[in-house]
């Protein structure tokens, strides 16, 4: 906390110094307390689970400061529940322990007119964010510690990132085994981005990305998976549409060789204050039927990694984990929506989601019984208001409606479901202050 208040102490005299400083730093902040109440969100209600209702807060502040082609940019953000706080008394709360982290410390040098190297802690999100994303939603959010190398110029982007993560900063002789890193953690971020424009806003790119995690035995090892694939952004008129194809080959984060894939589709019309939409999402699975020595030996499923899962998927966030919510049967995603726009400052959407497992096959508790691809309907309803230009109210309500195979997927009685839903109300300021 006190390198924080030492930070905004120079911040501060820096704009104090004069107007060629203060003409070169910019300063935004955010503050976005949120309430829910959670009865079924990400997790299917049980018999003996009590509605759950809280209110948590994200603040954050950011510093950007450009002089002769550098740019530095800071992000500072705290992220609570309301009296979750760990100083406190039965009056009253005096502070946590947590204190602030650090979101975004990163610095961009110009190597050119079109080249650019950026360093640091900083967003990696591209283009409908399906591999890998900011994850906004969630009040932490995500950033990575990564090294970009961008090329810019005319219809062209081509991205080269590369980033390497440590638990510690080891030094020679460790030979005690602390050297572990955290399981399920991306030990290694590589990829290549190409993109090219058609329109004003419409553009195909390509991506190739290698993910690698240390294997769980031998600590020296990585096991990488590679997922290339192309992207279609399309927008003319009152139509817009938008296409993913990935191929996902080596092994995946335990080792196991993997075959994998993911298509998606998705578009709509808009006609006055309508709008008419649907897509399709299709993640490969494991076909438990097959009896092929070299297919059972292979994973099948696809990993989204760290792409979004709120704005797909449906928004209670029942397939965060895609492998385990479908049994690692892949997933089949149908989605027609409508859009209301009363209003230039309100709209209010309606999502209907169809779940499905791309194969059938037995139930996982060993009982001889065949479950049904079926994986239940989920109901989402959002508004959306803006108050403002950098103020914004949210509020939403979504129903889960799961099938007898979702139940027992999630390891629950087929027949036992109790009533899932998920209500939410989100404020969201975002103003400059310089």
């Amino acid at each position: 906390m006190k390198r924080t208040v030492h930070f905004l102490l120079i911040t501060l005299a820096a704009w104090l110094l004069g107007g060629e400083a203060r003409a070169q730093l910019k300063i935004d902040a955010e503050l976005r307390p949120r309430a829910e109440l959670n009865n079924g969100f990400k997790y299917l209600r049980d018999t003996n689970d009590l509605t759950q209702v809280y209110v948590t807060q994200r603040t954050r502040l950011g510093f950007s400061y450009e002089k002769d082609g550098i740019r530095l940019r800071v992000k500072l953000q705290d992220v609570r529940t309301w009296g979750g706080e760990d100083i406190a008394t039965s009056s009253g709360v005096f502070g946590s322990q947590r204190g602030v982290d650090l979101y975004e410390g990163w610095l961009e040098l110009p190597l050119g007119r079109h080249l650019s190297l950026r360093a640091g802690r900083q967003e990696l999100k591209y283009d409908d964010e399906r591999l890998l994303a900011i994850r906004n939603w969630n009040q932490y959010g995500i950033t990575y510690d990564a090294l970009r190398l961008r090329y810019a110029r005319d219809r062209w982007q081509v991205d080269a990132t590369a980033s390497w993560n440590a638990s510690d900063a080891k030094i020679l002789g460790v030979t005690d085994g602390t050297d572990e890193y955290y399981a399920k953690r991306m030990r290694m971020l590589d990829l290549v981005y190409v993109k090219r424009e058609l329109g004003e806003k419409s553009w195909v790119s390509f991506m190739s990305l290698l993910t690698g995690f240390q294997h769980p035995d031998y600590k020296r090892v990585l096991n990488v998976t590679s997922t290339s694939g192309l992207h279609l952004d399309y927008r003319r008129g009152a139509m817009d549409g938008m296409g993913n194809a990935y191929v996902q080959l080596g092994s995946n984060m335990y080792g196991k060789k993997t075959q994998a894939w993911m298509l998606t589709v998705s578009g709509g019309y808009r006609q006055g204050a309508i709008r008419w939409g649907a897509g399709a999402d299709v993640l490969s699975g494991h076909d438990p039927e097959r009896e092929e020595v070299d297919y059972q030996q292979t994973d099948h499923t696809f990993d989204i990694f760290y792409g979004i899962r709120f704005r797909y998927l449906g928004w209670m966030n029942q397939f965060s984990n895609v492998d385990a919510s479908t049994g690692g049967r892949g997933l089949l995603d149908l989605y027609p929506n409508l859009s209301w726009y009363p209003g230039k400052e309100h709209e209010l959407q309606f999502f209907l989601h169809f779940f499905r497992n791309q194969y059938e096959g037995p139930s996982p508790v060993g009982d001889g019984t065949m479950l049904e691809a079926g994986l239940g309907r989920e109901y989402d309803l959002m508004y959306t208001w803006k108050v403002k230009e950098d103020l914004k109210f949210q509020a939403g309500f979504s129903w889960y409606d799961p099938s007898d195979t979702f139940l027992v997927l999630r390891g629950q009685d087929a027949g036992s479901h109790r009533n899932t839903w998920w209500t939410w109300a989100m404020l969201c300021y975002t103003p400059r202050l310089m």
